[in-house]
């Protein structure tokens, strides 16, 4: 099975937040917007698209109508190692057992899935895409009526597709 696409329901999972409480990840949205971003602390690809994940998070994390969350496939201890070396700020959900995963039809990581405030899936990808990272950038601030952030320009050196 391939990971959910625009248009799927957000399979409505329960995880482990930083402080040791569970929570439906579809629930989360607070009546906007989420992105959720899978990802392993030892993926090569994960660890390159990091930063620019925090890009997103810094542009519109705190904003009113959308919230964005890592779901970590390791423990809190090596998550947040993971995330000072990356300097990344982004809040985590625990998915260690790798059952929400299973869910939303993951084979590799990052994969990332922007969820609607009713569950619906809007748009999903999995390891770096320039283009599709700064897509993504284009809608959320379209739905928050902000300026969209370049995610990733073309002269940052960073590779056009990047596979997880």
């Amino acid at each position: 099975m391939a990971f959910l696409e625009s248009g799927a329901r957000a399979p409505k999972v329960i995880l482990e937040n930083a402080d040791g409480q569970s929570q439906s990840l579809r629930d989360v949205t607070n009546g906007g917007w989420l992105l959720a971003v899978f990802f392993k602390v030892g993926c090569g690809t994960c660890k390159f698209s990091a930063p620019y994940f925090e890009k997103i998070h810094q542009a519109y994390g705190g904003k009113p109508g959308f919230r964005m969350l890592g779901v970590s496939q390791d423990t809190p201890d090596e998550t947040q190692a993971f995330m000072e070396e990356h300097g990344a700020t982004f809040p985590n959900f625990y998915d260690t057992d790798h059952w929400a995963s299973a869910d939303y039809g993951l084979t590799n990581v990052p994969t990332w899935f922007l969820i609607d405030e009713l569950g619906g899936i809007l748009a999903s990808n999995t390891g770096f895409c320039r283009a599709d990272l700064n897509a993504l950038s284009k809608t959320i601030a379209g739905q928050l009526g902000e300026e969209a952030v370049v995610v990733s320009p073309g002269d940052d050196g960073a590779p056009e597709l990047k596979p997880g």
